[in-house]
Formats: C-alpha cells, sequence, structure tokens
C-alpha cells in the first residue's frame, strides 16, 4: 500500500465530507467588501491538524481569479484577489491598508 497515495485519498475523502456538510459555505459570499471563504479554511485547518502527522506550517499565500476580464486580451479579471491563511497570527510581523480603504 502506497502511504502517499493512501494519504491523498484520505484527504481528498475529508474534502469531499467537508463539502457535503458545508455545501452553502463552498460558495464565496460577500459581505461588504469582506470575503468570506470559509470551506477554504477548514480544507486548510483540516489539512495539517497536529495529529495528522503531515510537517506543519504557518502561512498559505494563493492566487484567486474571479471575474470577466479587465478587457479583451487581459489576463487580469475584474475581482482576482491573493489570499493569505496565517495559521498563527503571532506571524504576522506587520502589515499596511491602502489609504481610502477599509
Amino acid at each position: 500500500n502506497d502511504p502517499p497515495a493512501q494519504q491523498k485519498k484520505e484527504i481528498d475523502d475529508k474534502i469531499k465530507a467537508m463539502r457535503k456538510r458545508h455545501e452553502a459555505a463552498a460558495k464565496s459570499m460577500i459581505a461588504g467588501e469582506l470575503m468570506l471563504l470559509r470551506l477554504d479554511c477548514a480544507v486548510v485547518q483540516s489539512r495539517h491538524r497536529e495529529e495528522s502527522g503531515y510537517a506543519a506550517f504557518d502561512t498559505v499565500l494563493a492566487a484567486f481569479p474571479e471575474g470577466t476580464p479587465l478587457y479583451e486580451t487581459a489576463g487580469f479579471l475584474e475581482r482576482t484577489h491573493i489570499q493569505i491563511c496565517v495559521r498563527h497570527p503571532v506571524s504576522v510581523v506587520r502589515y499596511f491598508c491602502v489609504k481610502g480603504r477599509r
């Protein structure tokens, strides 16, 4: 039995189970300008629970292309954004806010 293949299957099964339980959360919801992506958070946390035996990490960064192209040949989409998941707030050294935005 191939351990990495078995681990991948277990992770895939967990994700499928979470999707069933949290079907409504699988879709992005907009509350003002705050994007709530509960399923993404659940997947990251489930994948790296301490008892899983996987090497832990503190931060994950990913791009999410969303929306329609800004112009006909654009590689940029209207709502493309970057999400950063920091599992331990003490890891945040500093941050900044763009003037005029909340």
